[in-house]
């Protein structure tokens, strides 16, 4: 995990080196049955769908686990960002030395 938060509902999000989703995690109840829960989220359904699919996994509940997925505006927005970062790494050429 890359950082830890503690949202304004004093739920526990977890926001992970790989993927851009958040995992909310809830309360510090359960905390083996919820990572046991978001390990098999990970193997079974991340392969199938892509590990930048969802931008919320949420574990709070102890029985079950919800991902809720990007909508299509989110997903057009983070490819423009994707290629005007692109273009401007392709661009920028004041760090080359000359």
């Amino acid at each position: 995990m890359a950082q830890v938060y503690v949202n304004e509902k004093h739920e526990i999000e977890l926001i992970p080196r790989v993927g851009n989703q958040r995992i909310l995690l809830g309360d510090a109840d359960s905390l083996d049955v919820k990572f046991h829960n978001l390990a098999a989220f990970y193997k079974q359904a991340l392969p199938q769908v892509g590990w930048d699919a969802y931008r919320l996994i949420n574990i709070k509940y102890a029985n079950q686990v919800i991902g809720v997925k990007y909508s299509k505006a989110d997903s057009i927005k983070m490819k423009a960002d994707a290629l005007a970062d692109s273009t401007k790494l392709k661009t920028d050429t004041s760090l080359i030395k000359k």
